[in-house]
């Protein structure tokens, strides 16, 4: 059910309708506003059935869309925050064409975690009249005032810009992109004769060595080893936003990828004394999808569970959810607050916490994971609270499309970052 907020007659008031998944969602939204002194009333829908209906009972000054929108009241995984827009991705348009359809004449401002440049421009193009990263939320004041202070029809001169922007932003990104291979060409010879002779070293073939000799050449191991993921996180991701990275599409037995998920991350979660589980619905038995890339994700998160637990447990849990097959890693870890949240799957970011000075991270893993997970047609969620552990979901469709996604069609957006 929509929730309604008394309007006050007043004709610098303005009057919105907002979509959202939450009121809390909505009420940042205007609290956004009126930090800018912007007064409004407003409604909230989190259906397309109550979206339709205000539009029909009501007259609005605007239409803010915070993506996505659900198709119905009730959430099978309402425990779990979205961390990312949901697949659906023709849900604005909808919502464009919905509100066309009320015979309102209003603008129309897009809302959402991120957006692809091309995205941008369909959107526009369409008819929306504006979109607003959640990032950068304060933009959405100037952004709702220019958008009502001009026909929405007016709205071509946002599409120069943005088709103007896209071409700017597209050879920026060819030129890091060859930047980053290059680099990685370059970096990887001699970074692979230090781990060669840091190796034959350790194995002590020419002389033995000291207890602190072994120590420092361990240490040199260990940073040249993670020097080298860095490369490939790096190089994943910018094969992905340039669109060449493609699937190798196959039929994957669901508990083997599993295991060796598990296999990989065994032996660190015996040093700490952590129990590994686990979980599989017994209906769920093959996959559809890249199997190096799925294990890529699952070892992810498990790293990153294993890492920011102290005591307890890690499990592995597969379970169906008719449309799609939910992949979580669940930990008693120290788990992740609200603000932390907001960056989590930026590149570079991790959570501030003493337990991240114990540990090496990229700050990539959860961003390439994301980017992987979109590429599949698929997505990512998290649900956390400080103290209490975390659990990471990978949904992937239940039935991929093989014609679909597998050149870099996931996400050209900002990804987001590893570790908790």
């Amino acid at each position: 059910m929509p929730n309604s907020q008394l309007r006050q007659q007043s004709s610098s008031t303005l009057c919105l309708l907002i979509l959202a998944g939450t009121t809390e969602e909505a009420t940042t939204i205007v609290n956004t506003l009126k930090t800018a002194q912007i007064n409004c009333s407003y409604e909230v829908a989190t259906t397309e059935g109550a979206y339709l209906s205000l539009l029909q009972e009501n007259a609005y000054d605007a239409v803010l869309f915070s993506y996505p929108l659900t198709q119905t009241s009730d959430r099978n995984d309402a425990s779990e925050v979205a961390t990312a827009p949901s697949n659906n991705s023709d849900s604005p348009l909808k919502a464009l064409g919905l509100l066309r359809y009320s015979g309102q004449d209003i603008p129309l401002i897009l809302i959402t975690e991120a957006l692809g440049e091309e995205w941008a421009v369909r959107c526009i193009k369409a008819g929306i009249t504006d979109y607003v990263l959640k990032q950068r939320l304060f933009r959405l004041p100037s952004a709702l005032q220019q958008a009502i202070a001009k026909p929405t029809s007016e709205s071509h001169q946002r599409l120069e810009q943005l088709e103007e922007e896209n071409q700017r932003l597209s050879a920026a990104n060819h030129a890091k992109s060859e930047l980053i291979a290059t680099m990685s060409h370059e970096l990887r010879t001699p970074l692979a004769s230090i781990l060669g002779f840091s190796r034959v070293l350790r194995q002590q073939i020419y002389g033995s060595l000291n207890e602190k000799q072994m120590e420092y050449l361990s240490a040199l191991s260990h940073s040249g080893e993670h020097l080298l993921a860095l490369m490939d996180d790096l190089l994943d991701i910018s094969k992905i936003e340039a669109g060449k990275e493609e699937l190798s599409w196959e039929t994957v037995p669901v508990q083997e990828v599993c295991l060796e998920s598990l296999s990989l991350v065994r032996e660190r979660a015996r040093e700490k004394g952590l129990e590994l589980l686990l979980k599989i619905d017994r209906s769920v038995t093959v996959c559809t999808a890249d199997q190096r890339r799925l294990k890529q994700i699952l070892v992810n998160f498990l790293s990153n569970a294993v890492k920011f637990t102290e005591a307890g447990s890690v499990t592995l849990k597969v379970e169906d959810r008719q449309q799609t097959i939910a992949f979580s890693a669940i930990d008693t870890g120290i788990g992740i607050s609200e603000a932390d949240k907001q960056t989590l799957f930026q590149p570079f970011e991790q959570v501030k916490s003493h337990s991240r000075r114990q540990h090496q991270g990229s700050g990539l893993g959860l961003a390439l994971s994301l980017k992987l997970a979109r590429l599949h047609g698929g997505d990512i969620a998290v649900s956390s609270s400080v103290g209490h552990g975390s659990r990471f979901t990978l949904h992937l469709p239940a039935r991929s499309k093989k014609n679909a996604g597998t050149k870099g069609q996931g996400d050209k957006g900002n990804g987001d970052a590893e570790g908790q």
